[in-house]
């Protein structure tokens, strides 16, 4: 049993308007809906299912790493100036890149100020799967509706760089204090995207302190650019009997190694 579309979200929880008792949650997706395995991934370390394992030990879990995301504090003040996790060759570097492109205008767009944009959205999504950056499934009609359901109940919104036309779109969930960049579509042009991550802190920055986070993966233009904090993101498994926990545990680990000696060999 997992999350809906836990592979695509970048961090997984339990969605709750009220306290419940996850032993007796386990308990009856395991006994009387009759799962063998529970298996939970892209937690953050204060989901309530990480604290709830924590003190739980007795029963048959299995706990582990398995992936990171990233995010970066940045004061208020004029990007990237108000950085100071910042190098100066990256200030340097983000100074060049906004120069650069300094002929394109910048917006962060929210349900008050602009309907949600699909034909833009729509022109970059298909000029991303004819250039071969994006699959077919990229970015279905169904995970589109809810993106747009998400953004009329602002708590998604929407950065954009454009001249002409929309050049680069990235959708960003609002979480507090928190910006998650989630999903991008960009135009054939170099460093529009990265651009596009810049003028959005800028632009939120400007007034307020703000949490930048990038999302899950270590993305080497993220890291380069940006060094955010790396920080992991782990995974629950629940059994339904310790024969199985030990049955995964061996499994996993052969599996590991086969995978470890492909590499080595191939």
């Amino acid at each position: 049993m997992r999350f809906i579309n836990d592979v695509h979200s970048d961090f997984c929880d339990l969605v709750l308007d009220k306290e419940i008792d996850l032993r007796k949650l386990f308990q009856f997706i395991l006994n009387d809906c009759e799962q063998k395995k529970i298996q939970l991934i892209n937690l953050k370390e204060n989901s309530i299912l990480t604290q709830f394992n924590a003190s739980q030990s007795k029963y048959n879990f299995s706990f582990f790493v398995s992936g990171n995301y990233s995010d970066l504090e940045v004061a208020k003040g004029i990007f990237p100036g108000n950085c100071n996790k910042l190098l100066s060759k990256q200030k340097t570097e983000i100074r060049r890149i906004i120069k650069k492109c300094s002929n394109y205008q910048d917006e962060v767009l929210f349900k008050s100020y602009c309907d949600f944009p699909i034909n833009e959205i729509l022109r970059l999504k298909e000029k991303m799967i004819k250039n071969g950056s994006r699959n077919n499934n990229f970015l279905p009609l169904n995970q589109l509706r809810l993106i747009k359901k998400l953004y009329d109940n602002q708590y998604v919104e929407i950065s954009l760089i454009k001249d002409n036309e929309v050049k680069a779109i990235s959708f960003v969930m609002k979480d507090k204090n928190e910006s998650i960049f989630w999903i991008d579509l960009y135009d054939d042009f170099q460093m529009v995207n990265l651009y596009n991550y810049i003028s959005y802190i800028a632009l939120k920055s400007a007034d307020n302190k703000v949490c930048i986070n990038f999302g899950r993966g270590t993305y080497n233009y993220k890291t380069s650019n940006f060094k955010p904090d790396i920080r992991e993101l782990y995974a629950l498994h629940v059994f339904s009997s310790k024969s199985l926990k030990i049955s995964y545990i061996i499994k996993s680990y052969v599996i590991g190694m086969i995978r470890l000696l492909y590499r080595k060999f191939k």
